[in-house]
């Protein structure tokens, strides 16, 4: 009697094929989730770096207290300041200077580091009144934070453009 069984048989390359369809679609989903996870992280990251910027540049007057009046190199932190939520236009001016003329020095003193920055005061009709340049071009996520601010004796918002990195 000869007893041979088959290896390959219809049932099996169906229940093969199958196994290889849902470990492929696994692959493929476990991939997009990782994906969106880091995609999340960095943006938890440019939110947080954003939030404590904004918070420093308009309640503190920076490090020294007139930076604006000293070089790039000799300033340790950046505010604008005169009292809480009043700010100096002579530091709006240099801090804007500095972020066109200097870019990355700027947002790095900033502590922005990978992160692109545009720094905006508007009048409460939503005219921009200070702004400094950022390429949106290169970003493929805008956060803004905006804080309420005193400025020349009228109320304005003060507008922080972080760009995340295509």
């Amino acid at each position: 009697m000869n007893n041979k069984g088959q290896f390959f048989s219809p049932d099996l390359l169906i229940a093969i094929s199958i196994f290889l369809v849902i470990l492929g679609f696994f692959f493929y989903s476990s991939n997009s989730v990782f994906s969106q996870i880091d995609f999340f992280e960095i943006k938890k990251d440019a939110d947080e770096v954003s939030h404590s910027t904004m918070n420093i540049l308009v309640y503190s007057p920076g490090v020294p207290f007139n930076w604006e009046e000293k070089s790039l190199a000799d300033t340790n932190l950046f505010g604008l300041a005169l009292n809480r939520n009043v700010i100096s236009q002579e530091k709006l001016v240099a801090l804007i200077t500095d972020l066109n003329n200097s870019y990355s020095q700027t947002k790095s003193k900033l502590g922005f580091g990978r992160y692109d920055f545009k720094l905006q005061l508007l009048d409460l009709n939503g005219s921009v009144l200070y702004t400094s340049y950022l390429d949106s071009n290169n970003t493929k996520l805008e956060i803004i934070y905006e804080r309420t601010v005193l400025f020349n004796e009228q109320i304005a918002v003060l507008r922080g453009v972080v760009g995340l990195e295509k």
